[in-house]
Parts: C-alpha cells; structure tokens; sequence
C-alpha cells in the first residue's frame, strides 16, 4: 500500500548527502512536514507533549532552547559581523533543529498510527540510506575485478569520502545495536533476517576500507569498546566467560577497518613524531599556505597533509579561542573568518570557509568557552538520558541513542560534522530516538 510520507521520508534520507541536491531537500523536508501536521496531523502530534514535556526528558530540550537563545543574543551583541552570523544561525543551526522536531513528529507518527511503527522506521531509515554504501562497494568491486585496483579515499554518490564515511559508521551503530538486541533479548528489532544482518555488517565493513578514513576507523574502534560494555552491563542471561567473549568480539570487529587502515596508510608512520613537531612548531605558515615551506623533522621529514594540518589547525584554533574566549559570532566558518582577520597580508581567498577540522574548536572560535559548553551540556543530556533508560530496560532504541550520540560528540571534537546535511540527518536521528527512549503509556487507537 502506497504512503506519501514513507515515500517522501525514503528520498529526502536518500538525497540528504548528495551535493547539489540543496532545492529538492528543502521541497522535500517542506512536504513531510505539510504532510505530518496536515494529513497525519492525528497520529504526528496528538499526544507529543507526553514525550517533549516528560520531566526526565525535559533537561536535553531545555539546554537546546538555551543554546538557540544564546546564539541568538550572541549574534546580535558580540558577534563581529552580525548579518553573518544571523544568517549562520540560520542555515546551520535552526534548519537542523526544524530536522529535530521533525524527527519527534515521525516517532510520534510511528506509535500510534498501524500502518508505519517504529520498526519499519528505523528499517526505511537504514535501507535508504544503506543504497550509498551498496553503491560505493558494488563500484569498488568492480574496479577490483576489471582493472585488479582496490580503490581508496572513493566517495561513491558524494564529493567526498568523508561524506560516505559518516553514514558508514551510522549504519554501524544501528547494526551492532541489533545484533546486542538480537543477542541478548533473542528477537528482532529491524526487518531484517540474521544472514542480511550479516551481510548489512560486511558491506559496511568493506566500505570503511574503500573510504579509508583513519578517524573514521578510530570512531568505529570507540563504538567496539562501547558495544562491548553496553552488551556485558547487567547482562545475567549468559555466564561471565561468554558474555566477556561477545562483548571483547564486537570490539574485535570494529577494530578491523582501523588495523587495515593502519597497514595500508603511510600516513601513520610519521603521525607519532608529526604530533609534537607541529604544536611546538610557532613559524611556519604552510598550514594556512600550502605554497609555504613545510615543517621539517629532526630526521628531515617535510610535514605536509592532514598529520600536520590538522594539528596545527587546531591548536592555532585553540590559540586564538583564547585570546578570545567570548567568540566572533555563529558560524561553520568561523575559523576561516578568524584567519582572515589575523593574517590578512598572506590570506588566501579559500580560507574564508575553511574551517579547523574540529566542530567544537569552530563552535568556540564562534560562540566562545560558554556557548561550546551548553551545547556540550545538551549532548552529554541526551547521552545521560538514553544511558539513565538503558539502565530501566535494554532496549534497541536507548542502545542505539547512546551509541550515535556519543559516536557524533566524538567525530565533532575530530571532524567538522556540525554542519549541512550530516547535521540535518543526526539531529532528525536524534529527535525520533528522544521520543522513542520514553516509552509511550498509551498509544491511539
């Protein structure tokens, strides 16, 4: 039976990462909302308020409101260009909190109505957004077969693999969710039989060798130990040996893609003595002109690409947020604002949108120590709260809340996920878990 919304919900994921696809994802997130609030108004929002407004819940939505209404106020009276941060705010922080309550309204949607529940949700959610890794692996197969290449650093439908790589590890958490889900409660949460499960975990695993992402790979190793913990704690179904077996396995499995990165990228050999180099280095500009002599090593080793860069990036981000620990206004662009101001005699024309590689050093660039921290605070309450309900009852939805919310603070110290669709795409994930973490009294006849 045909429905508007699984069909619209199923290309909006599907299309979020593409570039270029910016008019069709507002023409689609336009009509799902249209669709939730007019034609599913009965089953979208009748009853949300017992979610949004349960007490327990309410801290992670209160630090939300007081993070929007800081940088609101910070935009108008500190920021140093105002029009540009408002418009920053705008695009990167109130769009991904429209996601959010979207993503409340489908959760609310899936509950009480009979023909979507929460199960094919997360099912439609993961197949959607499963066709780009089936994509990237099938072409990766192929190159192998024909032409005896293993490509790497390939992004499959997107620009970039880093783009590939973070829906990778957000399939990754819904997979070993399931299999701890599966394992420990003996039944099935996705619609998916154990052999597709299994076969769902290797393209995954496969993809995160062609994307060849080396924080990637560490983020998966941290999700490892998670699930590791997460599968033992309160665990007296299984015996002590067996359940330290199974737990120590979805470690060991996770850790695969970053010892393969490991042994295929030359980058890690350099990356230990790279590290003090580049925090002790204070002359070179060659991470802000990569025209500018290198860094050289004590052994000789010129230091260029991301072991370099991405350490000096950070710690002049740090630097400079501490020289001026109130911020410069809301932006993803904040660092590369920040560099033009300081260094405008060697400044290039691409810098102004760079940006630190770190979400929450660009978050304090912008915002400041006091902004960064009520948004940490609001995700350390979405974690506390999905670990705090795991603790009453291991469920698939509170394991995988606490999963992807600890696997995105991580990529955000690391990466600069806080912004565009990768943002869009967790906050709505984020929004249908916080529902789903409350479990409903009563649902709608």
């Amino acid at each position: 039976m045909f429905n508007p919304l699984v069909f619209v919900l199923s290309f909006l994921i599907f299309i979020l990462s593409i570039h270029g696809t910016m008019a069709l994802r507002y023409f689609l997130v336009v009509t799902l909302i249209l669709l939730l609030v007019t034609r599913y108004r009965k089953y979208a929002l009748t009853g949300l308020d017992q979610f949004l407004f349960y007490r327990s819940f309410l801290n992670p939505l209160l630090w939300l409101l007081v993070f929007v209404i800081f940088v609101f106020f910070h935009s108008l009276l500190v920021s140093v260009d105002t029009l540009w941060s408002l418009d920053e705010m705008r695009a990167h922080l109130i769009y991904p909190i429209i996601y959010f309550f979207v993503g409340t309204f489908l959760a609310n949607y899936a509950i009480n109505s009979s023909f979507l529940d929460k199960k094919k949700l997360f099912s439609i959610i993961f197949m959607s957004l499963f066709v780009h890794i089936a994509y990237l692996d099938l072409v990766a197969i192929d190159k192998l077969f024909n032409t005896g290449e293993f490509i790497t650093r390939y992004g499959g439908l997107m620009n970039s693999p880093v783009l590939p790589n973070y829906i990778t590890n957000i399939l990754l958490a819904f997979i070993i969710a399931e299999y701890i889900y599966r394992i420990r409660l003996k039944k099935n949460f996705l619609f998916f039989s154990n052999g597709l499960l299994h076969l769902f975990l290797l393209a995954c695993i496969f993809s995160s060798f062609v994307e060849a992402l080396r924080l990637g790979d560490v983020s998966l190793a941290l999700l490892g130990i998670s699930a590791g913990i997460v599968f033992t704690y309160k665990n007296n179904t299984f015996s002590f040996w067996r359940k330290k077996l199974i737990g120590m396995s979805f470690t060991l499995i996770l850790l695969v893609p970053l010892i393969f990165n490991i042994s295929n990228d030359p980058r890690w050999e350099n990356l230990i003595e790279s590290i003090p180099v580049s925090l002790m280095d204070n002359k070179s500009m060659h991470w802000l002109d990569q025209e500018l002599p290198p860094v050289q090593t004590k052994k000789g080793i010129s230091l260029t690409g991301s072991n370099y860069l991405r350490i000096a990036m950070a710690k002049e981000g740090i630097k400079y947020s501490l020289e001026n620990p109130f911020g410069i206004g809301f932006g993803r662009n904040s660092f590369g604002k920040m560099v033009i101001a300081k260094y405008p005699n060697i400044i290039k024309k691409q810098s102004s949108g760079q940006t630190s590689h770190s979400s929450i050093i660009d978050l304090i660039i912008g915002v400041g120590f006091f902004g960064a921290l009520i948004w940490i605070i609001f995700i350390a309450s979405y974690a506390y709260t999905s670990f705090r309900q795991m603790k009453k009852e291991i469920n698939y939805e509170n394991i995988l809340a606490l999963f992807l919310s600890l696997g995105f603070f991580f990529r955000s110290v690391v990466d600069a996920n806080m912004r565009d669709h990768m943002f869009l795409l967790s906050m709505m994930l984020f929004g249908i878990l916080f529902v789903f973490i409350r479990k409903p009294e009563k649902a709608l006849e």
